[in-house]
C-alpha cells in the first residue's frame, strides 16, 4: 500500500513504497493543490517553486504560517474546525466578527508557524537541504523515513494558543483579544522574515545541475 505524510496542513501527498523518486515527483506536481485556499501561500511560494526544481527534491505539503480561531472537540487537531483563519496580519474586528456567532465547542486563538515538506532523493540530499535551513534558525527541522522515501520536515518556531470561548460562550475582553492579536502578528511577522532568509539560503546553496 502507499504511504502518505500525515500533517495538518496542506497537500498531503502520498508516497509509494516501489515508485522511483523521478516518477513520485511528477505524479506530484502534476497533483492540483488540494488545500482548503486551493493555491499555496505567497509567502512561500518562492521556496516550493525552487524546491521542485531541483531534480533531487519536490515539495509535498506546504504552509506560511497562520492566524485561526480553531473549534477544538478534542486535543487533537483533526477533531478541530476552523473559525477564522487568516496568513496575514490580523485585525481585532476580523476576529470580533468570528466571535459573534460561534459553536458550542470550546474555541482557541492559535498562531502555528510555517512548515514545509520536502521529499528528497538521497539521505546526503536531506543533510544538504537541513544545512541551509538550520543556518537562518529553523531548529525544528528534522529527517523523516516514510518508507522508502527521505523527507525533511521544517517547521517555524514561532507559536501561540490561548482558549477565547468555553462551551460556545467567549471568555476573554476586548483588551485581551488586542494584545493576543499583537503578538501573532508580532511572531507572525518573524516567521515571514525567517521564509525570506530561508528562500535566499536554499536559492544560494542549493543550485540546478
Amino acid at each position: 500500500d502507499a504511504m502518505h505524510i500525515p500533517n495538518n496542513h496542506k497537500n498531503t501527498y502520498y508516497i509509494h513504497p516501489t515508485m522511483s523518486f523521478e516518477q513520485q515527483k511528477r505524479d506530484n506536481l502534476k497533483r492540483m493543490d488540494k488545500s482548503i485556499k486551493k493555491s499555496i501561500d505567497e509567502r512561500i511560494l518562492g521556496i516550493v517553486e525552487h524546491l521542485n526544481s531541483l531534480p533531487n527534491y519536490f515539495t509535498t505539503s506546504s504552509c506560511s504560517g497562520r492566524v485561526m480561531l480553531l473549534e477544538r472537540k478534542k486535543l487533537w487537531k483533526k477533531e478541530a474546525r476552523f473559525v477564522f483563519r487568516e496568513h496575514e496580519a490580523v485585525k481585532i474586528s476580523q476576529l470580533k466578527r468570528s466571535l459573534v456567532s460561534l459553536p458550542p465547542g470550546d474555541v482557541i486563538f492559535k498562531l502555528e508557524s510555517a512548515i514545509l515538506h520536502v521529499c528528497c532523493k538521497t539521505v546526503e540530499d536531506a543533510q544538504k537541504l537541513l544545512q541551509a535551513v538550520r543556518d537562518v534558525g529553523l531548529k525544528r527541522t528534522g529527517i523523516i523515513n516514510i518508507g522508502r522515501r527521505v523527507v525533511v520536515e521544517i517547521i517555524g518556531t514561532e507559536f501561540l494558543e490561548a482558549p477565547v470561548a468555553i462551551q460556545g460562550k467567549v471568555v476573554v475582553s476586548d483588551e485581551y483579544l488586542r494584545i493576543l492579536i499583537k503578538e501573532a502578528n508580532k511572531r507572525l511577522e518573524q516567521n515571514h522574515k525567517r521564509l525570506t532568509a530561508l528562500e535566499e539560503a536554499l536559492k544560494r546553496r542549493l543550485l540546478p545541475l
